[in-house]
């Protein structure tokens, strides 16, 4: 049963070995999740850091603020965290908008360059007006914005491109566009997510200093422009497997200390954690991986969002992925799937347990799921708007709720009653 070293029944062993492995490193995160939210929930996190703060330091915290105790490597938020979903613009339907109130505390808007001027010059405003005033006037719900600058190939416009060789002319685009954005919307949107993944580096090639260079310029211009506004930036592929592959590209970690180090007015470090997708770094990982990277990005000792948790409702096969706009299709990638190939059932449930345990974390200020809809179907046609990832909605193309959508409705109510969601597992 054995050739060259290999041995059939140890290799059914080993692969159960690390099956048992996984099922308990999730079950210990499940349960560190449901004993920290209960103190999350009931005050009593937030109220014990305040005291051990002003013991230290003589000091008294700000009612409300943040809270970072010397020595604990992460900081402390008051209250529950806050539940939203991302709206594509073009998404726009009056039964969307039934369900809206019902799932979230807040909605985020994206805020593509290629959706907002398609063509150099024109504007083009309307949808996403449409679902900003309907946000403010009429479901009175708080309005999230952005990534506004984002420079993969999904999210810039053609023209772009042109000016991709010349850093200073690109800048100065950037500049004039952010600020066309942010003065239209300062008086409606709360918390700006200023930048996204510059430092994969992938479509625009860029240097290091230049990659600093954007964010510092994004950071310090929305902050001139909107001062009462909140400001994050967007770090993608937060484990960071693209830099093995793309020399040019800074690791997250090391990308997210420099930012930092400049001194920069941060309110919060924004995270991407989609898992199912047959792309870069949105293969399946388990739920301690998920707990694990959360706490590693802690020790910068800021708020957290999850700007966009994710899953798919159907296996998404693997396929070639094209590093940049008119490049060659790389080797395909494999997505993976949790416990079993994924479903709308899967997709509910590994919404469950994986929001919880980001609730669950004291530094966490909100968990936004990465898209309301699946674009509707178009016989012989694909979407005119690709969404973030296929089937990754909590409303199908066909306009019916997902038992995603019923799991998180479900998740929030019982955030705000003070409950762990963990006790919906047996619902």
């Amino acid at each position: 049963d054995s050739t060259a070293g290999y041995s059939a029944d140890a290799d059914r062993r080993a692969a159960k070995t690390i099956a048992i492995a996984i099922d308990a490193g999730e079950g210990l995160a499940l349960a560190n999740a449901d004993r920290q939210l209960r103190s999350r929930l009931g005050g009593h996190t937030y109220d014990n850091a305040a005291a051990h703060f002003s013991k230290l330091t003589q000091d008294t915290a700000q009612p409300g603020t943040p809270v970072v105790v010397p020595g604990s490597g992460h900081a402390v938020l008051p209250g529950p965290p806050q539940v939203g979903v991302t709206i594509s613009p073009h998404a726009s339907a009056e039964s969307l908008q039934r369900v809206v109130p019902q799932l979230c505390d807040f909605i985020t808007v994206p805020m593509r360059w290629v959706d907002l001027e398609p063509s150099e010059g024109k504007l083009s405003f309307g949808p996403t007006d449409r679902w900003i005033e309907w946000a403010i006037r009429t479901a009175k719900i708080p309005v999230h914005a952005g990534p506004l600058i984002d420079f993969r190939a999904t999210a810039v416009p053609e023209w772009i491109y042109i000016w991709e060789n010349d850093y200073e002319t690109l800048r100065d685009l950037v500049i004039e566009h952010m600020t066309k954005v942010v003065t239209r919307y300062r008086k409606t949107i709360t918390r700006w997510t200023v930048c996204s993944g510059l430092h994969v580096n992938t479509n625009f090639k860029i240097s290091f200093e230049q990659v600093m260079d954007l964010t510092r310029v994004a950071v310090m211009l929305v902050r001139k422009l909107h001062p009462q506004g909140k400001v994050q930036v967007e770090i993608t592929q937060p484990w960071g497997e693209y830099h093995c592959f793309n020399k040019r590209s800074l690791p997250p970690l090391l990308y997210t200390e420099a930012m930092l180090q400049t001194g920069l007015q941060v309110d919060a470090l924004a995270l991407r954690l989609q898992m199912g997708h047959a792309q870069p770094g949105l293969s399946t990982r388990d739920l301690m991986s998920l707990s694990a990277i959360l706490d590693r990005y802690a020790l910068f000792e800021r708020p957290i969002a999850i700007t966009a948790l994710g899953a798919p409702s159907q296996q998404i096969p693997a396929q070639p992925y094209a590093p940049r706009a008119g490049a060659a299709a790389e080797g395909s990638h494999e997505p993976g799937f949790w416990r079993a190939p994924w479903s709308e059932t899967q997709q509910a449930e590994w919404l469950m347990q994986a929001m919880t345990i980001c609730a669950s974390k004291p530094y966490v200020h909100s968990v936004c799921w990465h898209e309301l809809a699946d674009p509707p179907l178009v016989a012989g046609q694909p979407a005119s708007t690709p969404p973030e990832m296929p089937h990754g909605g909590l409303i199908s193309p066909t306009g019916q709720i997902k038992p995603a959508a019923q799991r998180m409705a479900q998740l929030r109510q019982a955030l705000k009653e003070g409950r762990s969601p963990l006790t919906l597992r047996s619902v």
